[in-house]
């Protein structure tokens, strides 16, 4: 005999595809294979939750993988899952959806996007590696980095740097051309000067006078 946590009832199909005799309030289960949480409706093994790609919830039964509002909503034991929102407002609009993607870098090229970790990378490295992408560009704003003795807005501004007989520094603001926000080095144009990204992932044009 199995007792049915409370709020929970009606046996369903068991996660590894067998069938499971019927449960009721009573908290009796005829063969007490599993049960389902009345809240997600979520079929689950009952035990340590072997067998739920996304944890277990109250009942002790299957979490639902989606709908999520943060990645440490989603979990999977075979690779990495993460909360991508369709609508780019890293969860303040609609729920996202647990989808799991291989680790590894990603050598994209193209334009960089704001993500919602606060981080930058290229648009198609987000869409292969399901890094969320932030329509907004708060998350990516706010901090600074030295160019020189100037101080630069991260991402939005790129520094400028002269070395030379005279040496200069100077913060650039991101140009139109950049229709993301984020200064990239695609985007960016300065005839002669060498573009890079920095270590901080900060755009670095430098010229060298004589």
């Amino acid at each position: 005999m199995t007792t049915t946590p409370l709020g929970c009832d009606n046996t369903v199909e068991k996660v590894d595809g067998s069938s499971s005799a019927s449960t009721g309030m009573n908290g009796s289960s005829s063969s007490g294979a599993s049960t389902s949480d009345m809240c997600s409706g979520a079929a689950s093994i009952e035990g340590d939750g072997a067998g739920c790609p996304c944890g277990v919830d109250m009942c002790g039964f299957c979490e639902a993988c989606e709908p999520c509002m943060t990645t440490a909503d989603c979990k999977s034991p075979t690779g990495v899952a993460k909360c991508v929102h369709g609508d780019h407002q890293c969860g303040k609009g609609s729920a996202g959806e647990c989808l799991e993607f291989p680790p590894g870098d990603c050598p994209g090229v193209g334009p960089r996007v704001c993500l919602c970790d606060g981080g930058v990378n290229t648009l198609d490295c987000a869409s292969a590696f399901g890094f969320d992408v932030s329509d907004d560009l708060a998350p990516c704003v706010g901090g600074t980095f030295a160019c020189g003795d100037e101080t630069c807005a991260d991402f939005v501004e790129y520094c400028v740097e002269v070395t030379g007989e005279s040496s200069s520094h100077q913060c650039v603001p991101a140009p139109p051309a950049c229709s993301t926000g984020i200064a990239d080095c695609s985007c960016v144009d300065e005839p002669g000067g060498m573009c890079s990204i920095d270590m901080n992932d900060q755009v670095l044009v430098q010229y060298f006078a004589p």
